[in-house]
C-alpha cells in the first residue's frame, strides 16, 4: 500500500484532516501540535483477520408467517416464559404497559418540523407497528386484540409515508434524520410487524403493506453501496436491515438478489472491523449498536431459512465477556462509552455451541451467567433521566419487546472455567485475578493494542485501563460529550493525551504493519504474576516512524500493576517523550513522588483509592486537566498527568496500586539512577524489589542480581519466594544461584513448599537449570505434558522447546 500523505497541523478542518493544538476550554490540556486528523482515506480492507458469512442465499420454498422471530407453535411456549421467573416478569410488563400501546398514532411528519422530528416519527412509527402487532398475538382479550390489531395494521399501512423517500441519507442536515443507520432498524422492526400479523390481513391490506416494504427493499438494494462506501457501520446496519426484509418477503422475485447483496455488504464491515477472535476495532458502543442489527439478522435467517450462523458469530460474543469488567461492562475506548452486553438474548441459541470460556457447558450458560452477573442500574438510571438506553439507538430500536422475545429463563448460568487473564490474538490483553467482584474486589486492567481502522479511530495504542475495589481507577476519557459529531471530539478525546498512552514529539504510537496487532511477547500467566510487553512505532498511520516504543504490563496477582516503558528516537537525536496518565473521576493529591487519587462513593464504585507513583531519570510531571466521559452527557474535567522527558532514549515504569477503604498504602522505595529504574515496595502480602534496563548488562540491586531487561522478586509473609524476569538467562538472590539458562527466556517462578510452579515463554530449545530444594523431584509437566529432567549437583536440569505453564513436584 502506498505511504500516506497527511495535511499540515494548520489546515482547516472542514476541508479535511485537522491536526490542531488542543485549545479548548480553560482548564483543559494543551497540547502543543498533537494531531487529532479525522478518520483517515486510503484503508486496506482486505488483510484484516475478521470473518466473512457464505454470501449465497438461502430461501425457504415458500413465506410462512410468522417465522422471523417464532412460528406460530411457539406461542404456547413464549407465553409459559413470560411469567418463569422475575426477569421474563419484568420484561412482559415492560411490554405491556409500553408507551407505543396506547400513544396516539401521529399523523405525517413534515420536513419544516426539523430533523428530530423526522427521525423520532420514523422510529415511533415502525415500533407502534411492532409493538401492537406482538400484543395481538400475544393478548388474549378479544376487544383488546382486535384493538391491537388495528393499530398495527394502522401503522404498518402507512409504513414509509411522509419525506422520507426526497430525503438523501448521503446528504447533510435534515436529510440525515432518516439516515441509513437508522433505517436498518427500522426495516427490520417494520419486517418483524408484519411478519407477526401477516395471516391476519385482507388480500388488500397485504398487497399494500408489501407494496411499502418492497419499495424500501428496492431503494435499499440500488443506494446501499453510495450510502456508505467505506465498510463500517453505515454499511452494514442497512444490509442486514435488508437482510431481513428479503427473508419476511422471501416469496418476492428479487429477494434472493436483496439477501445476496446484503451478505456482501455485512462481510465487507465484519472482515475489517472484527477481529477473528472477536474484538470489534471501533469499541465497545459501536460493537453494540452493530448487535443489535445483526443478531435479529442470525435469530431471523435460523428461523426463516434455516441456515445457522450463530457460530460465525461465536468470538463477537465471547468479546463481549471477555473484555467486561467486574461488574459487566465494557469499556469506554474509541468512540465509546461504557457499554453492558445483553448477552441474556442470545443465550438459546448458543446452547448448541460450546466456547473456550468454559469448554464442560454450553456456551449459551456462560452468556447468561454473563447477563446475570451485569450491573445495569446506571444506565437505567440515565434512561429514566434522559431517555436514552444503552443500545445508541433509543429512537429507533424496540428493545423491551427483544429482550422479551430472546430472554429463555430456562437456560442455566454456569461461569468461565479458563484462567481471567487473557491474551487476545486480535491485540487486547485483559489483566484480571478473578472474573466477578464477589467475596473480593475484582483487579482489573485492559492493554489496549488492536490495529487503527480508518473510523472512529483513537489514537491510544498501547494504552490501559483499571478497574479494582469496585471503582473506575486509571481511565480512558471516552467517546465525546454526546455525539460523533462534536468539535471536542477531534481537538480532544481522538488525541494522544486523552488516553493513557506516549508521544514522542507529539506523535502518537500507531502500527507497525497495516491491519496486525502490535508484536506482543513475554506472555506469562500465573497464579502469582501476569506479565506483556507490546511494541510499536511513533507514526501518523503509516506515514514514516521517527521513534519506537516498548510497553510491558506486570500485574502482582490480587494488589497492583506496574507499566513500564522502553522509548527511542530512530535517529539518535533527542526527542520530547511524554505518557500521559488519567485516574479518572478522582481527586488528586501528590504526596512527595507520590500521587493518591481519591475516589468518591457514586453510580461507578464504592469509595476508593489509587496510589501511583512514577520512576524515571531527568524526567518532569505536570497535573494538568482533561476531561472524561463515561455514559453519554456524564463528561467532567478530571486531573491528570504529563510526565515528559527529552532524550534520544526514555526509561520511564509507573507503579499502580489500587487501595480499598481504610488499606494501608505500601511503603515505596525508589533506587533508579540514571541507568536504570528499580523500587522496593513493602506491603502485608510481602516484599518486593524489582528493576528495568535497557539492555542485557548484568545488574545487582540490593539482594537481586539479573542479566534480564526486567527482573522481579517478591518474599511473601508465609517465606516463599517468587521471581519474574524478561529475556535473562539467571537469577541469584542473596547469593544464591536460582536460575541459569543457555538461552534469553522470560519466566515467572515460585519456589514453594511442595513444588515450583510458573511460566516461561522460549524463543528456541533451552537448557534450564533451577536451584533444587534438596526434596525428591516426582515430575515436570509442561502445560500437562510431561518434561525429562535429571539432578545435578543440586540443581533440576531440563530443556524446553515450547512455552506455556510449568509445574515441577
Amino acid at each position: 500500500m502506498p505511504k500516506m500523505k497527511y495535511i499540515s497541523p494548520t489546515t482547516n478542518r472542514i476541508t479535511g484532516n485537522l491536526y490542531a493544538c488542543l485549545i479548548i476550554l480553560t482548564g483543559l490540556l494543551a497540547c502543543g501540535t498533537s494531531f487529532a486528523g479525522k478518520d483517515y482515506a486510503g484503508a486496506d480492507y482486505t488483510t484484516y483477520s475478521g470473518f466473512k458469512v457464505d454470501e449465497t442465499a438461502i430461501l425457504p420454498e415458500r413465506e410462512v408467517h410468522p417465522s422471523l422471530w417464532f412460528k406460530e407453535s411457539d406461542i404456547d411456549t413464549l407465553k409459559t416464559r413470560f411469567t418463569k421467573d422475575q426477569t421474563a416478569r419484568s420484561y412482559w410488563k415492560a411490554v405491556k404497559e409500553h408507551r407505543y400501546l396506547t400513544i396516539p398514532i401521529p399523523p405525517p411528519v413534515k420536513l419544516e418540523e426539523g430533523n428530530q422530528a423526522v427521525h423520532r416519527y420514523y422510529g415511533d412509527m415502525t415500533q407502534l407497528a411492532a409493538y401492537n402487532a406482538f400484543m395481538f398475538l400475544f393478548e388474549e382479550n378479544k376487544k383488546q386484540k382486535q384493538y391491537y390489531l388495528d393499530r398495527a395494521k394502522q401503522a404498518l399501512l402507512r409504513a414509509y409515508d411522509g419525506p422520507i423517500y426526497q430525503l438523501d441519507p448521503r446528504k447533510s442536515g435534515i436529510d440525515k434524520s432518516v439516515d441509513e443507520i437508522y433505517r436498518g432498524v427500522w426495516s427490520q422492526t417494520l419486517a418483524a410487524a408484519y411478519d407477526f400479523i401477516q395471516p391476519f390481513l385482507s388480500a388488500d391490506e397485504d398487497r399494500e403493506i408489501r407494496r411499502r416494504l418492497v419499495k424500501e427493499a428496492a431503494y435499499t438494494y440500488k443506494d446501499l453501496d453510495t450510502w456508505a462506501k467505506r465498510p463500517h457501520n453505515h454499511l452494514s446496519k442497512p444490509a442486514w436491515g435488508l437482510a431481513s426484509l428479503a427473508l419476511v418477503l422471501s416469496d418476492h422475485p428479487d429477494a434472493k438478489n436483496w439477501l445476496t447483496k446484503a451478505h456482501r455488504a455485512a462481510n465487507r464491515n465484519t472482515a475489517y472491523h472484527f477481529s477473528a477472535d472477536g474484538i470489534y476495532r471501533e469499541g465497545a458502543q459501536y460493537y453494540i449498536f452493530s448487535w443489535i442489527n445483526y443478531v435479529p439478522y442470525l435469530y431471523h435467517y435460523k428461523n426463516v431459512s434455516d441456515v445457522n450462523l450463530f457460530e460465525t458469530f461465536l468470538p463477537s460474543m465471547e468479546w463481549g465477556l471477555i473484555a467486561r469488567n467486574g461488574r459487566g461492562w465494557m469499556m469506554n475506548i474509541e468512540d465509546s462509552y461504557i457499554r453492558p452486553v445483553p448477552t441474556q438474548m442470545v443465550t438459546t441459541p448458543y446452547l448448541a455451541y460450546r466456547s473456550r470460556l468454559n469448554p464442560d457447558v454450553p456456551f449459551g450458560e456462560i452468556l447468561q451467567w454473563g447477563f446475570e452477573n451485569t450491573d445495569f442500574e446506571p444506565f437505567n438510571q440515565v434512561e429514566k433521566k434522559t431517555g436514552f438506553n444503552y443500545t445508541g439507538a433509543s429512537w429507533d430500536y424496540p428493545k423491551e419487546l427483544y429482550e422479551l422475545i430472546t430472554y429463555n429463563p430456562d437456560v442455566r448460568s454456569s461461569p468461565p472455567s479458563i484462567d481471567p487473564t487473557i491474551f487476545m490474538a486480535g491485540g487486547q490483553s485483559i489483566f484480571r485475578n478473578q472474573w466477578l467482584d464477589d467475596d473480593k474486589e475484582q483487579m482489573f486492567l485492559l492493554f489496549h493494542g488492536v490495529p487503527h481502522a480508518d473510523n472512529h479511530d483513537h489514537h491510544d495504542h498501547l494504552s490501559f485501563i483499571i478497574y479494582a475495589k469496585g471503582q473506575m481507577m486509571a481511565s480512558d476519557s471516552g467517546y465525546s460529550r454526546k455525539s460523533y459529531g462534536e468539535d471536542i471530539r477531534y481537538q480532544w478525546y481522538r488525541l494522544a493525551p486523552a488516553h493513557n498512552t506516549l508521544t514522542l514529539n507529539d506523535i502518537p504510537l500507531g502500527d507497525s504493519v497495516e491491519n496486525q496487532p502490535p508484536a506482543s511477547d513475554s506472555r506469562l500467566n500465573t497464579a502469582f504474576f501476569d506479565f506483556e510487553q507490546k511494541a510499536a512505532p511513533f507514526r501518523l498511520y503509516l506515514d514514516e516512524p521517527i521513534g519506537h516504543a516498548k510497553r510491558a504490563v506486570a500485574f502482582i496477582q490480587d494488589e497492583y500493576f506496574l507499566v513500564i516503558d522502553e522509548a527511542k528516537t530512530l535517529d539518535g537525536k533527542k526527542g520530547r517523550f511524554a505518557a500521559y496518565f488519567h485516574g479518572g473521576r478522582a481527586k488528586l493529591r501528590r504526596a512527595g513522588k507520590q500521587f493518591f487519587w481519591q475516589y468518591d462513593a457514586d453510580e461507578y464504585g464504592p469509595e476508593a483509592q489509587l496510589l501511583t507513583q512514577q520512576f524515571h531519570s531527568n524526567a518532569t510531571i505536570e497535573i494538568k486537566k482533561g476531561e472524561t466521559t463515561y455514559i453519554k452527557s456524564d463528561y467532567v474535567q478530571t486531573p491528570m498527568l504529563k510526565i515528559e522527558k527529552q532524550a534520544s532514549e526514555a526509561l520511564l515504569a509507573q507503579i499502580l496500586y489500587p487501595l480499598g477503604e481504610g488499606e494501608t498504602p505500601p511503603e515505596i522505595s525508589d533506587l533508579s539512577t540514571s541507568t536504570y529504574l528499580a523500587a522496593t515496595v513493602k506491603s502485608p502480602n510481602g516484599n518486593d524489589i524489582f528493576f528495568k534496563k535497557a539492555g542485557r548488562e548484568k545488574l545487582k540491586v540490593e539482594a537481586l542480581e539479573s542479566d534480564a531487561t526486567f527482573a522481579w522478586q517478591r518474599k511473601t509473609v508465609a517465606g516463599t519466594q517468587q521471581f519474574a524476569i524478561q529475556q535473562g538467562t539467571y537469577i541469584d538472590y542473596a547469593g544464591k544461584n536460582y536460575l541459569r539458562t543457555t538461552e534469553p527466556v522470560s519466566l515467572a517462578i515460585e519456589y514453594g513448599e511442595t513444588g515450583y510452579t510458573g511460566a516461561v515463554e522460549v524463543e528456541r530449545k533451552t537448557r534450564f537449570k533451577l536451584q533444587w530444594p534438596q526434596r525428591p523431584i516426582t515430575s515436570i509437566t509442561l502445560n500437562g505434558n510431561a518434561i525429562a529432567f535429571s539432578v545435578e549437583k543440586g540443581a533440576i536440569v531440563y530443556s524446553l522447546e515450547e512455552s506455556g505453564n510449568l509445574v515441577i513436584r
